[in-house]
C-alpha cells in the first residue's frame, strides 16, 4: 500500500503497509501537502485497501482524503467542497460516506449529518421529532442503515436519544433503556443493519444495550457501568469498557477483559468479533486483543507480528481495522513533535503467531 512522506523535516503525510510487513515511504501525491497540526487516517473500507484521512494545511485542509493502495491520495470529490465535514463512516464499496458537520446555531453549537457519494450527491438525514440536531456514528455495510444520537433543545428532559436511519423509515429513535436515563447514544450498527449497541446514561450510571430490528426495543447487556461502542459484522458480538475492564460481549455473555496498569475500552471489532482493537482509558494508547493474545499494545502486536515500524514511535492512536483484522489504521507521534501522522498498517495471515505472542505477553511490558 501506499505511504507518504516529503522530507526529514517531518513533511509526513501517511504511512502504509505493503502486504509484506514492511512499512515503504513514497513522495507526496499530486493532493498531499505539509501537515501543520494534525492528521490520521480514520476509517478503513472492509477490505482495508481503501481509507480515509484529514490534513489541517494547504488548500485540502479540513477535507475527507481518500488514501488507497496504489494511488496517490486525493480528494474523495473534486467537484463538490467537503471543507468542514468530518467522515464517521464508509459504505462497503468506499463510494459513500457518512458525513457530519457541526455550525453555529442558536444557542448551541447544531451537528447535522449526510450521506455524500460522488454520483448520488448529499442525502440529508432528518433529526427525531422536538430534536434540535443530528450526529451519525456509523452505518451498515450497503449504507442504508445509519445509527447515531440526536440531542433535543435545552429545557427538555432527556438531552438525547439514540436514533437508526433508514431509507424507508427514516430517522426512527430507540428511546432509553431504564426509566431513570435521560441521554442515550447509538455507536455501532451491524453491517446487515439490523443489530445496534449503544449506550443509556442515568444521572448515576451508564449501562450498555443491543437493540434488533427483530425486537424493536434495547436489552441490557451484563455489567456495571458499561459501555458499548462496536458490534460484529452479525451482530453476535460486542466490544467497549466494563468499569475499570475492557468488554467482549458474544451472544450477551460478558467477558471482562483487564489490563496491568491501564484501563482498556475497546472501539472496533473485525466482523467475525475474534479481533479488537481500541485504547487505554486515560493515555489513548492504541490497544489489541484476540484470544490468542489477549490484549496488548498494537504496536507490540504490529512489531511481534514482524511489521518493521520506526524504532521511535512516542505515541500510538488507532481509529479503525478492516473486516478481517489484519489492516490497522490511525495516528502515531514522534518525540519533540505536536503533529500527528496518518498511518495504515497490515499484517500476515495469522500462522503460528498465537502461540508467540501469547508467550510474549506474559508481562505487558512498561511504555516509556
Amino acid at each position: 500500500m501506499i505511504a507518504s512522506k516529503s522530507s526529514a523535516s517531518h513533511a509526513l503525510v501517511a504511512v502504509f503497509m505493503s502486504f509484506a510487513p514492511t512499512i515503504a515511504y513514497a513522495q507526496p501525491g499530486p493532493w498531499w501537502y505539509q501537515p501543520s497540526e494534525t492528521f490520521g487516517v480514520s476509517l478503513l473500507a472492509r477490505d482495508g485497501d481503501v481509507g480515509v484521512a484529514y490534513q489541517l494545511a494547504g488548500p485540502d485542509g479540513g477535507h475527507p482524503l481518500l488514501v488507497a493502495h496504489g494511488q496517490p491520495p486525493r480528494r474523495f470529490t473534486e467537484a463538490t467542497s467537503l471543507w468542514s465535514y468530518s467522515a464517521a463512516a464508509m459504505r462497503d464499496d468506499a463510494d459513500q460516506l457518512l458525513l457530519t458537520r457541526t455550525v453555529s446555531g442558536s444557542p448551541n453549537l447544531v451537528t447535522s449529518t449526510y450521506l455524500y457519494s460522488d454520483t448520488e450527491g448529499f442525502t440529508q438525514l432528518s433529526p427525531i421529532a422536538g430534536a434540535r440536531e443530528i450526529e451519525g456514528r456509523a452505518m451498515s455495510g450497503d449504507g442504508n442503515a445509519v445509527v447515531g444520537w440526536c440531542d433535543y433543545q435545552p429545557g427538555n428532559r432527556t438531552s438525547g436519544q439514540a436514533f437508526r436511519w433508514t431509507p424507508e423509515g427514516g430517522t426512527q429513535g430507540l428511546g432509553w433503556l431504564r426509566d431513570e436515563d435521560f441521554l442515550s447514544d447509538a455507536y455501532d450498527v451491524s453491517r446487515d443493519g439490523r443489530t445496534v449497541v449503544g449506550t443509556s446514561w442515568s444521572f448515576d450510571t451508564g449501562a450498555a444495550f443491543i437493540w434488533t430490528e427483530e425486537t424493536g426495543v434495547m436489552t441490557q447487556l451484563p455489567g456495571y457501568d458499561a459501555l458499548a461502542l462496536c458490534v460484529s459484522g452479525d451482530g453476535r458480538v460486542v466490544g467497549g469498557n466494563v468499569g475499570w475492564n475492557g468488554a467482549i460481549w458474544r451472544d450477551g455473555v460478558l467477558q471482562e477483559v483487564p489490563m496491568q496498569g491501564a484501563v482498556p475500552v475497546f472501539t472496533a471489532l473485525s466482523d467475525s468479533g475474534s479481533v479488537a482493537v481500541g485504547e487505554t482509558g486515560t493515555a489513548l494508547e492504541a490497544l489489541y486483543w484476540s484470544e490468542a493474545t489477549g490484549c496488548m499494545y498494537l504496536e507490540d502486536f504490529l512489531r511481534q507480528s514482524g511489521v518493521n515500524l520506526p524504532q521511535n514511535i512516542s505515541r500510538m492512536r488507532v481509529l479503525d481495522l478492516s473486516a478481517d483484522g489484519q489492516t490497522f489504521c490511525g495516528q502515531i507521534a514522534f518525540p519533540g513533535s505536536s503533529e500527528w501522522i496518518g498511518f495504515v498498517a497490515r499484517v500476515p495471515t495469522p500462522s503460528s503467531l498465537g502461540i508467540a505472542l501469547a508467550a510474549g505477553i506474559i508481562a505487558v511490558r512498561r511504555r516509556r
